[in-house]
């Protein structure tokens, strides 16, 4: 005997595909496909935001989950809560070491003097800081190009002392005193000069390639839906070309979403160098450069004991998706 739940759920499911098959094909078609993103706080990442708003990712709801804590996007992609999420190359290499999944498809921008080294004005050359004070959030993008630069100069970090402060709290603390220098960004790379504080040691514009903003896409999801990587990565395309070619409206609907104005959305964005598909498509080659900074930021974070195993990161780049 059939019960009156059994008949009350079937008469629904019944409803249901009678309207299902109702709707016309194309409605059905279109209806769009969610694509879960994790996304930290930083502009660089705009994009997503231009081609969500502008309607470039071609039937994808685009959900944009925003945290600046990377745990939070590991355990997600763990989990398989995210479809994807946006980290620098480096900070890629320290997830990869903790058997997060993830594979490089898309390439936003690399630094190109967002980023620097501020210092006292005594001190005029890496090799000053020996012996001195430095800021650096610890295992973040500031830290490795910190790292990175010291390296360059063969100086060990037993040479100085490092201090843990993100980088607002470390071009903060420059300006009022307490440090010799500090890994930061803008405003306070400016702001320092301009009050008389110190001075621009290095940037990131003398260093291209190495803090580079990428998508991480979670491999099941390449597999499962490749199409639907390919109109993310299509998209975040199209948005870029569009900043380019009409950089007022992107930096105002960017400025929305960070409660900046279309003015200082451009002064932040004037330290990096966007990258398009032709870029990508080298960068992410087998033997591109985007592998190069993923080798060499093993290398640093092993050094820093900030890593305990060595992934292999060989195939961790493809550039399939891009257009």
């Amino acid at each position: 005997m059939i019960t009156r739940r059994e008949w009350v759920r079937g008469a629904s499911l019944v409803a249901a595909a009678m309207s299902v098959a109702a709707r016309p094909l194309s409605a059905v078609a279109q209806t769009p496909r969610k694509f879960r993103i994790g996304v930290p706080t930083w502009i660089g990442y705009g994009a997503l935001y231009i081609g969500r708003d502008k309607g470039f990712f071609s039937g994808l709801d685009v959900e944009l989950r925003r945290s600046d804590d990377s745990n939070v996007f590991n355990s997600a992609m763990l989990r398989g809560d995210l479809d994807g999420y946006c980290t620098t190359l480096d900070t890629f290499a320290i997830a990869a070491s903790r058997n997060v999944p993830g594979k490089v498809v898309y390439l936003f921008d690399e630094s190109a003097g967002a980023d620097g080294i501020i210092a006292r004005d005594g001190i005029k050359s890496l090799a000053d800081l020996r012996g001195k004070t430095v800021a650096a959030q610890t295992g973040n993008p500031n830290h490795f190009f910190l790292l990175y630069l010291m390296s360059t100069a063969n100086i060990a970090p037993s040479q100085y002392t490092h201090i843990n402060l993100d980088a607002d709290k470390a071009g903060a603390a420059f300006v009022s005193g307490k440090l010799d220098a500090a890994v930061t960004w803008e405003p306070w790379l400016s702001r320092a000069k301009e009050q008389g504080k110190g001075r621009l040691l290095v940037s990131s514009k003398d260093h291209p390639s190495i803090m580079v903003d990428a998508l991480i896409a979670h491999p099941a999801v390449m597999k499962r839906r490749p199409e639907d990587v390919r109109s993310l990565v299509n998209g975040l395309t199209k948005a870029i070309e569009f900043w380019q070619a009409s950089p007022a409206e992107a930096n105002a609907i960017v400025g929305k979403y960070f409660s900046l104005s279309p003015e200082a959305v451009g002064d932040m964005v004037g330290g990096v160098r966007f990258l398009g598909a032709d870029a990508n498509r080298q960068y992410l080659a087998p033997q591109g450069q985007a592998a190069s900074t993923l080798a060499l930021a093993l290398k640093i974070w092993r050094e820093a004991k900030l890593i305990k195993t060595m992934p292999d990161l060989s195939s961790a780049t493809t550039s399939d998706f891009v257009r």
